[in-house]
């Protein structure tokens, strides 16, 4: 973080508790909190029963976007949705929708028994936002799906979601 500090000008926003190193702010404004931005009981976490693994955050038109995987069942890392996000100040945020959801079964040939990762990438070519995720088979290593937004241009990162294809 220190070197993005003194080398860009972003907004980096840390969370860490307790906070064991001060940062000085150079080029980027840094805020250090010690609670997180999005916790359990806050509105949309209703059925997040375990909370968040990884994600991604970009910002769109001075928004805040936020995929994530939410682990909202037992078992604690195969029932998950893949969740958006948004913020107009990366602090305040908003459930907009779930992507996909898996089944969290067991099942060998369910190719959505647990879903993680997710990645959105804008392709320019196709004009549409992509969003790629891991998607497990259980007893099977994971694929790399697909999916594209419905909607056409950049107000397409809202989606609807469409899977395209398993690409690796």
């Amino acid at each position: 973080i220190d070197a993005i500090n003194h080398k860009y000008g972003h907004h980096v926003i840390t969370l860490e508790d307790p906070i064991e190193y001060e940062l000085v702010p150079d080029k980027c404004i840094i805020e250090q909190r010690e609670e997180p931005v999005i916790a359990k009981g806050m509105p949309g976490t209703e059925h997040n029963k375990y909370g968040f693994e990884g994600g991604c955050v970009l910002k769109l038109d001075g928004v805040y976007h936020l995929f994530t995987s939410e682990m909202v069942a037992d078992t604690v890392h195969d029932k998950m949705m893949l969740a958006h996000w948004t913020s107009q100040d990366g602090l305040t945020w908003e459930r907009r929708d779930t992507m996909f959801e898996s089944s969290g079964s067991k099942d060998p040939q369910d190719i959505r028994s647990a879903l993680w990762a997710p990645m959105p990438v804008y392709n320019e070519e196709e004009g549409r936002w992509n969003v790629f995720h891991v998607s497990f088979t259980p007893g099977d290593f994971g694929r790399i799906w697909r999916a594209v937004s419905s909607t056409k241009g950049r107000q397409g990162i809202h989606g609807p979601w469409v899977d395209a294809e398993c690409i690796l």
